[in-house]
């Protein structure tokens, strides 16, 4: 089965302004997000509040990045809470759970 991505408003931006300034993480991403379409159940779920939720670790010189998303099995689709480094991808994803 293939999941289509879904971003939050809000993830969309935080990914296209990721995008525009670092070229090494815009390959990383879409990497990525083509695994999420393919394998989304391969990633941990959370606990408490993101308890609905997975999340993608990946590094980029240096920094390890987080894409925390949620399986939407209804649409068979995946929705992207949040894109950026850890304490700042986990707090904007439980805002937007």
């Amino acid at each position: 089965m293939t999941f289509s991505i879904e971003f939050h408003p809000k993830a969309a931006k935080e990914a296209k302004e990721l995008l525009r300034m670092n070229l090494e993480f815009a390959t990383e991403f879409k990497e990525y997000l083509k695994i999420l379409t393919e394998e989304p159940y391969k990633f941990p779920k959370k606990k408490g509040k993101l308890k609905s939720c997975r999340a993608l670790n990946f590094t980029v010189k240096g920094n390890t990045w987080r894409l925390i998303f949620r399986i939407l099995e209804a649409r068979d689709a995946v929705e992207i809470l949040a894109v950026g480094l850890h304490d700042a991808a986990y707090s904007a994803a439980e805002r937007r759970v």
